[in-house]
């Protein structure tokens, strides 16, 4: 509504159980008294957690910020086309990576046999766009065209993994088990054939072969 401020998005799959979302006919009601908390899928709830701890003000979800009319798909014609916008300009893209739906939540508990270690991590420039490793291609949010090009567009990504947490940026991804990869030690299987590519503002985000299979499943 005109505001400014930090504000964080959320990366979720939206999977095939009923949740709240805006409509026309509850859109005032959203603006004018908001939404209770207790009210939102597991997902929200947690992301609105997370960004609490972060001291983020704004969380952007498309379910609630976009209107979701099945008669009426004007506002979604409309944001779709400030997609991009809003995952690069956000501070932070929370993703629920291991649920299969918005009532999965982020968190979870994970084996206590698995080996963890400090994140550590740090404010950077824009870097050109590094391919993803190979060892989170198996997260479901993923699985979809759709959820992976908001990672593409995304300048910081926090993944809640089944058993850890990983982090992404322009320069680097690390993760709770120790591993980190920087800008030359990332994996890329780009194929020449098949690379595909996602138009920013006159910058292309190379998406590489995980993107072909995503698309393949969408």
């Amino acid at each position: 509504m005109g505001r400014r401020g930090r504000y964080a998005c959320l990366s979720y799959c939206w999977g095939k159980s009923e949740f709240i979302v805006t409509t026309l006919g509850n859109l005032k009601g959203h603006l004018e008294r908001g939404i209770e908390l207790k009210d939102l899928p597991q997902t929200f709830q947690d992301a609105v957690e997370v960004a609490r701890e972060l001291k983020v003000r704004y969380l952007w979800i498309d379910a609630l910020c976009i209107i979701q009319d099945e008669d009426d798909h004007e506002d979604w014609k409309r944001e779709c086309g400030n997609m991009a916008r809003i995952y690069r300009n956000s501070y932070l893209t929370i993703a629920a990576a291991w649920a299969t739906s918005a009532n999965g939540g982020c968190f979870t508990t994970p084996d206590p046999g698995v080996a963890t270690g400090p994140v550590m991590v740090r404010k950077v420039p824009h870097f050109p766009y590094t391919a993803t490793p190979e060892d989170s291609t198996e997260f479901p949010i993923l699985a979809r065209a759709w959820t992976f090009q908001e990672r593409l567009l995304a300048r910081r990504v926090i993944y809640f993994g089944r058993q850890e947490i990983v982090w992404y940026c322009m320069e680097m991804c690390t993760c709770e088990c120790g591993a980190t990869n920087g800008p030359g030690q990332v994996v890329a299987k780009f194929n020449s054939d098949n690379q595909t590519a996602i138009e920013d503002d006159s910058q292309l985000w190379p998406a590489g072969s995980i993107w072909i299979g995503a698309s393949n499943k969408a």
